[in-house]
């Protein structure tokens, strides 16, 4: 390369400024997306995923299950960084970030729908461990057997009914 090449290539002062005023603004806003929801999870773990996931265990184990999924998950975030930080060099930064984001979004939806199907009992799917013979008879009470006599609000109006038909 010449030195008219290398001085070609060289960004003015002003346009330096702005790319990295941009590169900062994006990067600020990626990361202040994926620290929001790294702590609504965090808060939901400890709330609500221990309850929801898994009912079968002891409380205070079933918050330490949960927060050992929450774990796995933050591990996983320098391994993303590290495979999309990959990606962000070949095909742009701007794409690798959106498709974190998107995919961020798709978890974070997963995860809702999951909840939802859940408390909605369509759970075998999620959790085929968990039989529906587990269900404790106060959620199902055994339906009343009815009797073949009559009841006595049926004896009080038996003797109305005779007399208007008379």
């Amino acid at each position: 390369m010449t030195a008219a090449e290398i001085s070609a290539n060289v960004l003015s002062d002003i346009d330096h400024r702005r790319q990295l005023r941009r590169a900062v603004i994006a990067s600020t806003i990626g990361t202040t997306i994926e620290w929001y929801d790294f702590l609504l999870y965090s808060i939901v773990t400890g709330l609500v995923f221990a309850k929801l996931y898994f009912p079968a265990s002891d409380p205070s184990i079933a918050t330490m299950q949960a927060y050992a999924v929450f774990f796995v998950g933050f591990i996983a975030r320098p391994i993303g960084a590290f495979i999309f930080g990959h990606y962000g060099d070949r095909i742009g930064r701007k794409a690798a970030l959106i498709a974190t984001l998107l995919l961020t979004g798709v978890a974070t939806f997963a995860v809702a729908a999951a909840c939802e199907a859940i408390s909605q009992g369509e759970s075998m799917a999620v959790r085929p461990w968990r039989k529906a013979s587990r269900i404790p008879r106060s959620v199902h009470p055994a339906p009343r057997p009815q009797s073949s006599g009559s009841t006595a609000r049926d004896d009080s109006m038996a003797p109305a009914l005779r007399s208007s038909h008379s």
